[in-house]
């Protein structure tokens, strides 16, 4: 049996403690119950008066004044305990005096009617409201168990960093990271402002707060990722001043233009929910909630795909490699290397060549890449021509010339290597890339199973940004059914959760 990791082991002890002690909390305080109504008046507690259908089941224990600061009122509060098991209808009366606010003795009866069900544990339900002794507490339960989700979340990811093993997958950990942290900090700050108002809150609200909580990271991100797409349209501006006006390179306008576009959809879609049929109301509520969730999931895959790729061009290779495999893209007319190719080779060499003033170790060279309808020769022969130029013996150049994307460059690069070598799972092996580039050429080598360390190699300022956009959409499109999955299940469990809000 595979032994379970530490972090994990901490995550179920972690959360099984969490509700062990809110169970228990709630067995000492389930048992007694109490009841605000509000006021605008003057209450004599003398005149409350409270009723049960069966004096077997609860009991009065006390009647008091509590003032809610936040909503500049009073409340009367009725404190009741169980004394037997079954359901009982409550009967609250007492006298409003409104004499003072309208100089004039002004007088109303108030009666609140309640329905009390209490389990044979002895634990108290309000059916009236939907909430019970200690449900407020259960948000500071919640909120643990997502500090948990954090921690282990982190420790995963801290690992995953340390093996080098940058995936598709660390992504989907990285975003699910900045989802917890950004809901613990908006469900902080809800518990913080409704705290004076806690006893007035019902089941159905705090299951409102769990499925709005796309709606509140949205609202904390908004303005962070408006910036970001700003400065993507500026990296857009000089990107057309130095290499021309070309559609592909205008996506930092198109993510402005998509992000304001999704704004006002989800605008327009949460305005129908609040007018019209009830069978309206609930569709567009579904269907705006829907479009939060996406929007802040696909927000997720771009904000850890950034981090997930600055950290992997910053990943530091600490052993000797013995293939070096160098992904190709277009060349020059003429055969010869582009300066974006070019950069690609000169890493590798860089590399091959500090790894052997510190280890006294060669590499071999894998240049990868095909040769398009426009092109001379393949990108692995012009590669293999400047290798040469450079100094590096032609025995020591495997061409791979095959390719026509990273996908194939991988996975026919892998065949030169096992062909060239009969122990491919104790040979180390890297690649060579521009930075926007490296993190997608650790998923793909994953796909092919192949495990690689990364090279990285610089561009211009300028033009990073939009070509680390064209990777991100490159990245979701190898993993499209993914993110349908993701989509189909949000969707019914959306829709459920609003179902049950409704009934």
């Amino acid at each position: 049996m595979k032994k379970l990791k530490p972090r994990y082991l901490f995550f179920i002890i972690s959360v099984v403690l969490i509700t062990l002690c809110y169970s228990i909390y709630l067995f000492f305080v389930g048992s007694t119950y109490s009841v605000y109504i509000g006021y605008s008046g003057d209450v004599d507690l003398s005149t409350v008066s409270v009723e049960f259908s069966d004096n077997d089941v609860v009991r009065v224990n006390n009647i008091d004044k509590n003032r809610v600061d936040s909503l500049y009122s009073e409340l009367v509060r009725v404190d009741v305990s169980s004394i037997g098991t079954g359901e009982v209808n409550m009967k609250i009366s007492f006298t409003e005096d409104h004499s003072k606010a309208s100089k004039m003795n002004v007088k109303e009866n108030r009666l609140e009617n309640i329905r009390l069900l209490v389990l044979p544990s002895g634990f108290i339900y309000n059916a009236t409201y939907n909430n019970f002794n200690g449900l407020w507490e259960s948000v500071i339960a919640q909120l643990a168990v997502l500090l948990v989700i954090v921690i282990t979340s982190v420790i995963s990811f801290k690992e995953k960093l340390k093996l080098g093993q940058f995936s598709y997958g660390m992504v989907t950990l990285g975003g699910a990271i900045i989802f917890c942290v950004i809901t613990f900090v908006s469900w902080v700050m809800t518990l913080w402002l409704d705290s004076d108002i806690s006893m007035l809150i019902r089941a159905k609200d705090l299951l409102e707060n769990l499925c709005d909580s796309a709606k509140a990271f949205l609202i904390l991100t908004f303005l962070p990722l408006l910036i970001f797409a700003f400065t993507l349209s500026i990296s857009n501006i000089l990107l057309v001043i130095h290499e021309g006006f070309r559609p592909r390179n205008l996506l930092g306008f198109l993510l402005g233009i998509f992000i304001v576009f999704s704004v006002v959809v989800i605008y327009i879609t949460s305005r129908f929910s609040a007018s019209g049929s009830q069978i309206n109301k609930y569709m567009f509520t579904v269907i705006s909630v829907e479009m939060e969730y996406l929007f802040c999931y696909f927000e997720c895959m771009l904000l850890s795909t950034v981090i997930c790729a600055i950290i992997s061009t910053k990943h530091k290779i600490k052993t000797p490699l013995d293939y070096l495999i160098i992904l190709g893209c277009a060349i020059r007319r003429d055969g010869s290397p582009t300066p974006l190719l070019k950069g690609r080779v000169d890493k590798a060499i860089e590399f091959d060549r500090m790894q052997n003033e510190s280890f006294s170790h060669y590499a071999k060279f894998v240049p990868s890449g095909g040769q398009g309808s426009d092109e001379v020769v393949s990108e692995a022969e012009s590669m293999k021509r400047y290798l040469v130029e450079q100094g590096i013996p032609e025995d020591r150049i495997l061409k791979e010339d095959k390719s026509v994307n990273t996908y194939q460059n991988m996975a026919f690069s892998k065949k030169i290597i096992e062909n060239d070598t009969d122990d491919i799972g104790n040979k180390r092996i890297g690649f060579s890339t521009t930075n926007y580039h490296v993190f997608r050429g650790y998923t793909l080598a994953r796909i092919v199973k192949m495990k690689v360390e990364g090279l990285s190699a610089k561009t211009k300022h300028y033009f990073y940004p939009n070509a680390f956009l064209r990777e991100f959409i490159g990245l979701l499109w190898n993993q499209k059914i993914r993110h349908i999955v993701f989509t189909i299940i949000s969707t019914v469990v959306l829709s459920i959760f609003y179902f049950v809000l409704r009934y």
